[in-house]
């Protein structure tokens, strides 16, 4: 599509770099049921890590620490089966948490002590609903502290590795969607996986987009263009586009109508903030495999955004697609501050801004073509809550603002949405894998889609004859 990255992009990491650092050691196993409890619950600690090592991001150190903070509570008050849990609270909440809470992130005391004890998170945060120590985030965020033991005592504890408090790495915006990403690896898996996903999902109004490198991040040429000068926001994307419609006059045009003006943009290369789609499947698969030497060895993407999200047992109509009949000052310049963005769900996730103009070209016909509206995403911590709830791997906000700044919550295909606290519209992945490219662009060509009736414009062809396909 227009707006997708160049190809000098394919260069950027996909590598997984999330793996845990432990080490698996094995702690030492009680002698017999009638022993005395553990009096480090260490063994405890360490099996919970190996179990939800992933969940609360506790590397082998802090499993570590938890064993140790435990015994700082008595041997009486550690984690073992059937432990009460508000024997537990009770003593923290007395002198063990003012002596410990100065030292340690109690927060990983207590995520040891929920899976021990088999509870689910929101129960705690339930639980110590008034203190901001015991909150979800907190335990999903917490970071082991080294401080409150010695190098020494750990190591003759538990062995001779030295604690870390690196946090986790990084994670990669392919990863994301790879969350619920159908693998597609003929075109026979294709053609199931598209008539599953509109069956199922039609009444959320599909809009769709491929992208030829499954690593590619979603965002605008716009964005892509300002993150090489630093972090992106709302106020930066606002600010390029005052500058663009400032430099049309200078340039003598006049702009009655900012987002035709913007597309036209688009459509000669210039950046902008808006993304586009197609409300044709076939033609978002064709860009997804569109033959490119630097990219045919790659994965592609194929993604699909609901325009609403369910509420109850159905999905409501979603709002309307924007005018262009608005003024000659861009709509969305008019919410100045976060707070008025966030009521006009600018950003939230809550809908799609979508904008399917009258065709505006020939290239627009043929392709069945829309944008989305690019905004700075509005990512609160109770947004962020519903990703990781419904996610296998927690994301911090960050993470997924780099992996998109379209937001919707990643989905499953084959089952029907649900509704979620956030109200987040789903979105739907599909990774056509390198192998699958070529079968499936030969069906597409098959069905009179190639680069000459995608794009039927004279631009469509000085493309073609600058590209890696042209003459020799």
């Amino acid at each position: 599509m227009d707006d997708e990255p160049t190809p000098a992009d394919d260069d950027e990491p996909t590598a997984d770099t999330d793996a845990d650092s432990g080490d698996g050691t094995d702690a030492p196993e009680t002698a017999a049921d009638d022993a005395p409890p553990e009096p480090t619950g260490l063994t405890e600690a360490l099996d919970i890590h190996r179990q939800a090592g992933e969940r609360f991001d506790l590397d082998t150190a802090a499993a570590r620490e938890i064993a140790q903070t435990v015994a700082r509570l008595g041997a009486n008050e550690a984690p073992i089966k059937g432990a009460d849990l508000s024997r537990l609270v009770s003593s923290i909440a007395n002198d063990a948490m003012k002596d410990i809470a100065i030292h340690a992130n109690i927060t990983n005391l207590i995520a040891s002590v929920v899976k021990a004890n088999n509870m689910q998170m929101d129960e705690l945060a339930r639980t110590f609903a008034n203190s901001a120590l015991f909150t979800t985030r907190a335990i999903q965020d917490s970071l082991s502290v080294a401080s409150l033991y010695s190098a020494r005592q750990l190591v003759s504890a538990v062995g001779s590795q030295k604690p870390s408090t690196a946090p986790r790495a990084s994670r990669m915006p392919e990863h994301f969607f790879d969350t619920h990403a159908v693998e597609i690896d003929s075109l026979k898996s294709l053609l199931k996986a598209l008539s599953t996903l509109q069956m199922k999902h039609h009444e959320h109004r599909l809009v769709w987009r491929g992208q030829q490198n499954a690593s590619w991040a979603v965002h605008s040429s716009l964005y892509r263009r300002l993150e090489e000068s630093g972090a992106v926001d709302e106020d930066r994307l606002v600010g390029a586009e005052v500058e663009a419609l400032n430099a049309a006059s200078l340039w003598g045009r006049g702009v009655p109508r900012p987002l035709e003006f913007f597309a036209d943009l688009q459509h000669n290369g210039a950046p902008t903030r808006l993304i586009d789609v197609s409300t044709d499947p076939e033609i978002a698969c064709w860009f997804a495999v569109e033959a490119h030497p630097k990219q045919d060895a790659k994965d592609g993407l194929v993604l699909a955004w609901g325009r609403a999200p369910r509420v109850g047992r159905r999905v409501p109509e979603p709002a309307a697609d924007v005018s262009a009949d608005l003024g000659d000052v861009p709509f969305w310049h008019s919410w100045a501050e976060h707070d008025l963005r966030r009521r006009a769900d600018w950003g939230t996730g809550t809908r799609t801004w979508t904008w399917f103009p009258p065709a505006l070209s020939d290239r627009m016909r043929a392709q069945r073509a829309g944008f989305l509206l690019e905004a700075g995403p509005i990512l609160t911590s109770a947004v962020i809550d519903v990703f990781n709830d419904a996610l296998p791997m927690n994301w911090r906000g960050s993470e997924i603002a780099r992996a998109t700044s379209i937001v919707g919550l990643p989905s499953r295909h084959d089952v029907l949405t649900k509704p979620n606290a956030a109200h987040l519209v789903p979105v739907f992945a599909l990774r056509i894998l390198a192998k699958a490219k070529k079968p499936i662009r030969d069906y597409l060509e098959g069905k009179g889609l190639r680069h000459s009736s995608v794009y039927p414009d004279l631009g469509g062809l000085v493309q073609h004859l600058r590209g890696p396909y042209g003459p020799k």
